[in-house]
């Protein structure tokens, strides 16, 4: 690799100073990843991070891992790697439908990345657990608010090459990361829509983080002012479950599941899904963000009007910190595995949170 492009990739990996001791070691962890093809151990990483407190460069840190007989000069794609992306195996190896699978992100992905480098290629474990429960070979799963396509691959792994998986992501940066994605891990039967998800078929603005493949939404009022280094993108597609099927896209009578993170649109893409789950209702994996909700002029409230409309029943989907939060209410019968709660009020749950900030998961089961 040329010195200059391994100035770059250092630069980049370094970037300003300052990194605290949590970042060097998932600087760290991704060079070992991306370099050496594996997770370093703990004395490696402390021995690196008290090599780079003393004063060692990332530029030298990288020519050592470079230069390291492991490496044996058969991996330089993955020092180009650092140059933009990193590329990590996904839950520990272990495959998934016979596969096992790869993700790459954008080395600067703030989200999603780290989490990746920090638990061993998992994400979302909670929702990762309960597409491992519910998703047969031969289902059809959609992956409302796809960003990178963590849970979209993970969807077609388990679907297999008899189902498919439709990732729906409006926004044009991580669509492309989806994209890759399962092309990375030769999922052909996936498919990624730049349709954000309504009621109804329209045309809306949505606002995304620039360089992020995460939180972008769509707005109802183009007047609202812009957040922090947003950037409004105007006339974006959007459709409804509904619409789709009527279209012939979507196979309604195999869907097994979808899963809705949309920032806030949550109430209006279960409504747009009311003929479907009249004729063949899909489980149904929902994230309750109340600041996303009121965005859009929307309270859990009217998540749990919605659910209760399409006939569902509501559970709530702990993350493993959030399992005490919810020890109180009664445990659902389906997939004991998943450690699911019954959920009868969702407004006086979310307003009883011990942290009013921290999102909840619903996982909605047909009646």
């Amino acid at each position: 690799m040329a010195p200059r492009n391994l100035r770059h990739a250092a630069d980049r990996l370094a970037r300003a100073s300052g990194l605290s001791a949590h970042e060097d070691r998932r600087l760290i962890r991704a060079a070992y990843a991306g370099i050496l093809g594996r997770d370093p151990g703990d004395a490696e990483v402390a021995h690196w991070q008290a090599q780079l407190a003393e004063g060692m460069t990332w530029e030298r840190f990288i020519t050592l891992m470079r230069t390291a007989p492991e490496f044996a000069g058969g991996q330089l794609k993955a020092i180009a790697a650092l140059d933009g992306a990193v590329e990590v195996s996904l839950l520990g190896g272990a495959p998934v439908g016979g596969m096992r699978l790869r993700f790459r992100a954008a080395a600067s992905d703030s989200v999603v990345l780290p989490s990746l480098l920090d638990n061993n290629g998992w994400w979302e474990h909670h929702v990762t657990r309960a597409l491992m429960a519910i998703v047969r070979p031969g289902d059809v799963v959609v992956d409302g608010g796809a960003n990178a396509g963590y849970m979209t691959v993970v969807g077609g792994a388990l679907a297999g090459p008899t189902g498919a998986v439709i990732g729906f992501e409006p926004a044009a940066d991580p669509r492309a990361w989806c994209e890759a994605n399962l092309a990375l891990n030769g999922i052909d039967h996936g498919s990624v829509l730049s349709l954000g998800l309504w009621d109804e078929p329209a045309t809306l603005q949505i606002r995304v983080v620039d360089g992020a493949t995460t939180a972008a939404h769509l707005v109802t009022d183009p007047s609202l002012p812009l957040g922090d280094n947003e950037v409004a993108v105007d006339d974006v597609p959007c459709t409804s479950l509904d619409a789709l099927a009527d279209e012939g896209r979507l196979d309604a009578d195999r869907l097994r599941l979808v899963k809705l993170v949309v920032q806030g649109s949550e109430p209006r893409a279960l409504r747009g899904m009311r003929d479907i789950a009249a004729r063949n209702p899909p489980y149904v994996i929902c994230h309750v963000n109340q600041r996303c909700l009121a965005q859009l002029g929307h309270t859990c409230a009217d998540i749990a009007t919605e659910f209760d409309s399409l006939g569902y029943r509501m559970t709530v989907l702990p993350k493993e910190r959030q399992q005490q939060w919810f020890a109180h209410l009664p445990g659902a019968a389906e997939f004991p595995e998943l450690g699911l709660r019954t959920v009868d009020d969702l407004p006086a749950l979310v307003a009883n949170l011990p942290a009013a900030d921290d999102p909840i998961e619903i996982l909605a089961i047909p009646a």
